[in-house]
């Protein structure tokens, strides 16, 4: 976690909570680049993580331990509510909203592996990330169906229709 943590502070995400073995980091609070620029850190942020597991497992296996820790990372483009929120005993500064929702739930629809976004999210990138396209799905408590894609990697689009 504290490589990945390094990681989403070098792109300039804000690293809000750790839950388990997952994270959570959003972008645009308290600095933002613009929408476009902000998606844009996020996706190459999300392509850096996955090089430097694969790094790590290749050194921890080198080392004789074993390890079969993979990731899944959902990313999804939007207005939320970023600020201090709790109660009077305890207060924590984070995004909430349908936007952070859908982020999550794509991140467990992932493959193992790999990064899923939003179609608002390939809107702001899709013209510099390669990425295909995924069918329609439907995702736990988010009421319309979300349109994803997968990103294959940082380049000129190459946008290929897949029915997942």
């Amino acid at each position: 976690l504290d490589t990945m943590a390094g990681i989403a502070l070098e792109f300039g995400g804000t690293v809000d909570k750790f839950m388990g073995d997952g994270m959570m980091v959003f972008f645009g609070d308290p600095l933002t680049q613009g929408r476009q620029a902000d998606a844009l850190a996020c996706v190459r942020m999300a392509l850096a993580m996955q090089d430097q597991l694969l790094v790590m497992r290749a050194r921890w296996q080198t080392g004789g331990i074993f390890s079969d820790i993979h990731m899944r990372i959902g990313i999804n483009t939007g207005d939320c509510a970023v600020g201090n929120f709790g109660s009077a005993q305890r207060m924590d500064y984070t995004a909430i909203g349908s936007v952070v929702n859908i982020a999550s739930r794509l991140g467990g629809r992932a493959t193992q592996d790999s990064v899923l976004i939003s179609t608002d999210t390939f809107d702001e990138v899709g013209d510099l990330i390669t990425c295909q396209a995924r069918s329609t799905i439907k995702l736990k408590g988010i009421r319309r169906a979300v349109h994803a894609y997968t990103v294959v990697g940082d380049g000129l689009l190459q946008s290929v229709a897949v029915d997942v």
